[in-house]
């Protein structure tokens, strides 16, 4: 063939290689707020360390439904994806309680609360793209 078509077949290979799971920007966003989490639970009183297990657990199962949802299609990831956003409201809900008991600042309050809305709205926008595609992918 010639020159241009090459180029042309070389770059849909490169755009039809499938993203690894850590390459999606919604993972690596669940992973900075795990992080984040992990850093804020650190410095919980010891009253609190049944909660705060249970804000890692949430957030770790944030990881695992965008991880699922990469490995599947249609429906199924639809589904996933629904989870996630079921962890988010979870996980915002966690970050209010902190702060009504002082135990994080309005600052982090807010860095959080960017973060879960950046987040939320990767995840709804992955699952209406997937919903019109439908079933077929």
């Amino acid at each position: 063939m010639n020159e241009i078509t090459d180029e042309i077949r070389r770059g849909a290979k490169r755009a039809a290689e499938p993203r690894t799971v850590a390459q999606l920007p919604a993972y690596r966003d669940a992973s900075n707020i795990l992080y984040f989490l992990t850093q804020l639970t650190a410095k919980t009183p010891r009253k609190l360390t049944r909660f705060s297990d249970r804000i890692l657990s949430d957030a770790s199962e944030l990881l695992k439904c965008i991880s699922l949802a990469n490995e599947f299609r249609g429906e199924q990831r639809a589904y996933y994806l629904t989870l996630a956003l079921a962890n988010v409201s979870v996980i915002k809900t966690y970050v209010v309680s902190l702060q009504k008991l002082g135990i994080i600042s309005n600052k982090q309050v807010d860095r959080l609360k960017t973060l879960l809305k950046g987040l939320t709205a990767q995840i709804v926008a992955w699952r209406e793209f997937t919903k019109s595609l439908g079933s077929g992918i």
